[in-house]
């Protein structure tokens, strides 16, 4: 929900400038482009979740989805930027593939997959590096995708969960306050319409109940 999706990005945030306070993006470019980087890349995150937190409901899954590869794309410049491969920025898909896995449908979360293992790659061509590297990024997107799938997996289970258990409340509920024998409203349903209608003073004022006692209905 939009409460959880604020959390998300602004614990992101945080964890962003600690690795660009560790590990600046000035290797690359020198200091006052990796400043204005990091300052660029912050801004747009806290107008991100200051628009979350005006909207009415949380964010559509597309626009979820094109935030999530701008931070993607985000992540892969500050490790360029900061030196490729020895800089550890790259971690920080471990948090946003967990986020992505848990909220975005399968289509949506494979294409940010796409771009996550292309974006972990990049230092194989902008570095050259040998079969060492190939091992170690190919491992990480392994790790990336395992996780994406195992996350999936759970939180699909945990909607079903949730799903089976409106389910049964509503059931319970019509149940509760529905007669068995003539499938009409009982005197619980009766109670709780009353309840509602007096709690309106100006409906209250307006209203007039009229009882009756039919022997031998049933």
């Amino acid at each position: 929900d939009k409460q959880n999706a604020i959390a998300f990005w602004t614990m992101a945030t945080l964890l962003y400038l600690v690795l660009a306070v560790a590990h600046p993006p000035t290797v690359v470019l020198g200091p006052v482009v990796g400043v204005v980087f990091t300052s660029a890349a912050l801004l747009a995150t806290v107008v991100y979740v200051i628009r979350l937190k005006a909207a009415g409901s949380a964010a559509t899954e597309r626009s979820s989805l094109l935030a999530s590869l701008a931070g993607a794309a985000t992540i892969g410049a500050a490790q360029w930027l900061s030196g490729g491969s020895e800089s550890p920025q790259q971690l920080l898909f471990v948090l946003t593939v967990f986020g992505c896995s848990a909220t975005l449908r399968p289509r949506y979360l494979l294409a940010y997959l796409t771009a996550v293992t292309a974006i972990s790659l990049a230092p194989l061509f902008y570095e050259g590096s040998g079969r060492l590297g190939l091992v170690g990024l190919g491992v990480f997107v392994a790790i990336l995708w395992i996780e994406a799938l195992l996350v999936m997996s759970f939180a699909k289970y945990l909607r079903a969960q949730r799903s089976a258990l409106q389910k049964a409340a509503r059931l319970s509920s019509a149940q509760a306050h529905t007669d068995d024998l003539t499938g009409l409203a009982n005197r619980r349903a009766l109670d709780a319409t009353l309840g509602g209608w007096f709690a309106d003073r100006e409906f209250r004022d307006r209203m007039t109940v009229v009882h009756l006692d039919m022997n031998g209905f049933k």
